[in-house]
């Protein structure tokens, strides 16, 4: 695994933790520089992968959640409910991010017209932990279809 990230990481000072594949979703992969953020604590449950510690710049103490959601509705009500519990469990800053498979904007969609369940539950779970959605940079989409 040490040689695969390090294909795909821009130095050579690394560290990371992953989680495997569950069925045909892909699995989690966080990384971080060693010297710019000390790990003081690693754990993973279905579908997410927590790394607590320090940012060395200025000891400043926060967690790091990978996310990797199911496409499934339900699946996903669970899953913001177990991340909503992590957060406030542990009082301290978060930097939530993965593949959320879903949307907080119909235009986000490419096409979609309607607001759904799962926009509204997942706009929910953003307003009760406190978090807010950074923009992408770039491509509007973080893949495209064969032939785009």
């Amino acid at each position: 695994m040490d040689i695969m990230v390090s294909r795909v990481w821009y130095i050579d000072n690394f560290a990371y933790v992953f989680s495997q594949s569950v069925g045909k979703a892909g699995g989690i992969l966080l990384v971080w520089e060693k010297g710019c953020f000390c790990v003081t604590s690693m754990n993973s449950a279905d579908r997410y992968i927590i790394v607590k510690g320090n940012w060395a710049m200025d000891n400043w103490y926060c967690g790091i959640m990978g996310v990797y959601a199911s496409c499934i509705l339900e699946e996903q009500s669970r899953l913001w409910v177990n991340i909503g519990a992590e957060i406030f469990a542990k009082s301290l800053p978060w930097f939530v991010r993965g593949d959320f498979n879903m949307i907080t904007k119909i235009e986000k969609r490419g096409g979609g017209s309607s607001f759904s369940r799962g926009m509204s539950e997942f706009c929910e779970f953003i307003d009760r932990n406190a978090l807010f959605d950074v923009p992408l940079l770039g491509n509007k989409f973080t893949w495209f279809g064969h032939g785009n």
